[in-house]
């Protein structure tokens, strides 16, 4: 930032909160949800879940039934040893997850692109938010988004990786921005290509095709993968009450 402080004040609330609590996150700090399971932080009519995680030690902060519901699958997971949830996603280029985790030492970590740069390659305008300097300069910038869980996993002989596993009530939920609201033939439309363009984005290293779902969708971090965007897993909601 040349040298400028940032004036805290000026910051919207809610990126104050995101920066404060996970801007200088590394391995062997408490980690601290995004969005805390309390009434004011987290979006009205959620249904918020305070789960307390032996596995953890700690009480994860979850904001929908889903969540926590594919929570508990995840730590039910023997091969799972770490979940962040409502993690921020860095709208810059920044390390990867692993960075600094004892059980990624000697890994070759090659850092992910940041959201500002994703949305540019698929046509989507990024949120941001307006920041005052201590010279009185204001300046746009871009605004983190949240991703749902954030899953750490280290299978017996493998390397260990990071799933940052999105999770939705509904495929429309993926599709849609705005649901909340009425929308002109056009701006479905529109969205339906936005939606496209980001489902485009998320393909393996060879090529294969994205698998869709209409519970969750998954990306893949491992060691040595340049993009956040690599692998989506299956995870039917439907299957497990079958």
């Amino acid at each position: 930032m040349n040298g400028r402080w940032i004036t805290l004040v000026d910051l919207k609330k809610s990126l104050l909160r995101i920066i404060g609590r996970q801007g200088r996150f590394k391995w062997g700090d408490n980690y601290l949800a995004g969005i805390y399971a309390v009434p004011g932080e987290a979006p009205k009519g959620s249904r918020i879940c305070r789960l307390n995680s032996r596995k953890l030690g700690r009480a994860l902060h979850l904001l929908s039934t889903p969540e926590r519901i594919f929570a508990q699958l995840a730590l039910y997971n023997p091969d799972v040893f770490e979940l962040h949830e409502q993690k921020m996603l860095s709208p810059i280029p920044q390390v990867h997850p692993l960075q600094g985790n004892p059980l990624a030492a000697g890994l070759k970590l090659l850092p992910v692109k940041g959201t500002s740069l994703v949305a540019e390659e698929i046509g989507l305008k990024h949120a941001t938010a307006v920041v005052t300097y201590d010279d009185g300069e204001r300046q746009r910038v871009p605004h983190p988004y949240l991703g749902d869980l954030l899953v750490y996993i280290h299978p017996q002989g493998s390397a260990p990786y990071a799933v940052n596993w999105t999770v939705k009530l509904s495929t429309k939920d993926f599709d849609e921005v705005a649901r909340g609201s009425l929308k002109s033939l056009a701006k479905q439309k529109e969205n339906r290509e936005k939606a496209r363009l980001r489902h485009a984005a998320h393909s393996t290293p060879s090529g294969h095709p994205v698998h869709q779902h209409p519970a969750t969708r998954s990306t893949l971090i491992r060691p040595g993968s340049r993009s956040a965007a690599t692998q989506v897993c299956i995870v039917s909601l439907k299957s497990l009450s079958s």
